[in-house]
């Protein structure tokens, strides 16, 4: 196996499963294992410790003005996103906050809004429970912890945007049973 695959491999084990911590089997840590002497670990670095554009730190404070908890669940919409991964990333980084077990992200790229769902709980079914706030359940998908989907979205304005992601996070916090959530910022200002 080549040094640029079993870096591709060890780096995907790893982010895949938060470093071998989340829905890691034996057959994961047994493979990244054997991966790991193989790898080019510099390039890993580069990859999970990559450069920021200035961008990236306006849309992190934008994304966190734009967060709400209730109870233990929490929905941030990070509007429109560089990349669509941002918002997957920032679903893993909001995951952290103490005593918050459910997080939605929401983020428009291009003509989609993309979602990704996190939650603590090893048998939370992220990936049934995202297909239910999703037009088209083929737009989604996961598994007990972690899950993300896509809704197309055309040229709607930001005021329909708004609209749209309150609506998919009142489905969110009524899927885990919570009928009227009664949102706070996670920050002020």
């Amino acid at each position: 196996i080549s040094v640029r695959l079993a870096t591709a491999m060890v780096y995907a084990i790893r982010s895949e499963t938060q470093d071998l911590g989340r829905k890691a089997g034996e057959r994961d840590i047994r493979a990244y294992l054997d991966l790991f002497p193989l790898a080019n670990m510099k390039d890993i670095s580069r990859i999970v410790h990559p450069i920021l554009p200035r961008n990236y730190f306006q849309n992190l404070i934008h994304a966190l003005k734009h967060t709400y908890t209730y109870r233990h669940i929490m929905v941030s919409h990070l509007d429109d996103v560089p990349y669509p991964e941002m918002v997957a990333e920032f679903a893993d980084f909001l995951l952290r906050l103490e005593r918050h077990t459910w997080v939605l992200c929401t983020g428009r790229f291009r003509e989609e809004l993309i979602l990704s769902m996190r939650t603590t709980h090893k048998d939370g079914d992220a990936g049934e429970l995202i297909k239910a706030l999703v037009p088209d359940e083929s737009m989604a998908g996961g598994h007990e912890q972690f899950a993300g989907g896509a809704v197309p979205l055309g040229h709607e304005k930001t005021r329909e945007m708004k609209e749209i992601t309150w609506e998919i996070s009142r489905r969110f916090a009524s899927a885990l049973d919570v009928e009227k959530a009664d949102w706070k910022p996670l920050v002020k200002g």
